[in-house]
């Protein structure tokens, strides 16, 4: 029988709305309990916890990602770098303050050598960490020798 035979043979033989909403009221008195009862399946019980911890852990890495990048753009955070310092080791001791210049290459953006007394040929490889901004011009720096490092603040 098709489909369209069907449809008409309801109007011949007195289409109930009745006989519908009563059918729909027993199967929803069958369902309805089913529903109640709170059974979950294992897979829901799963995903459950970790549906409501995915907004949480989201925000979190946003939030570090955003403070990582103003922080560095901003100078908050500190970058050490192995760098060729230039200066004379006899007359800079430790704890003294000096004013250095960077020139950092074009690509990288960090740099690679710090000039902290321009009448030296000597240079030495230590352990320099920037407190700033570092572009790709020159820079000032204030910095503060230590014993096999120097710190470094932005002018």
């Amino acid at each position: 029988m098709s489909a369209i035979s069907r449809f008409f043979l309801g109007f011949r033989h007195g289409y109930s709305v009745q006989k519908q909403t009563r059918l729909q009221a027993e199967a929803a008195r069958k369902i309805l309990p089913i529903a109640k009862s709170g059974s979950k399946s294992a897979v829901s019980e799963f995903f459950s916890p970790v549906g409501k911890a995915l907004p949480v852990v989201l925000c979190l890495l946003a939030a570090t990602g955003l403070v990582a990048y103003y922080g560095n753009k901003s100078g908050w955070l500190r970058r050490t770098r192995k760098v060729v310092v230039h200066f004379e080791a006899s007359k800079w001791v430790a704890g003294e303050l000096r004013t250095c210049y960077s020139f950092p290459p074009r690509e990288k953006g960090e740099p690679t050598s710090l000039i902290c007394d321009t009448h030296t040929n000597e240079s030495h490889v230590l352990e320099v960490t920037f407190w700033g901004t570092i572009t790709t011009g020159l820079e000032v720096w204030k910095c503060k020798r230590g014993q096999a490092s120097v710190t470094c603040k932005l002018q």
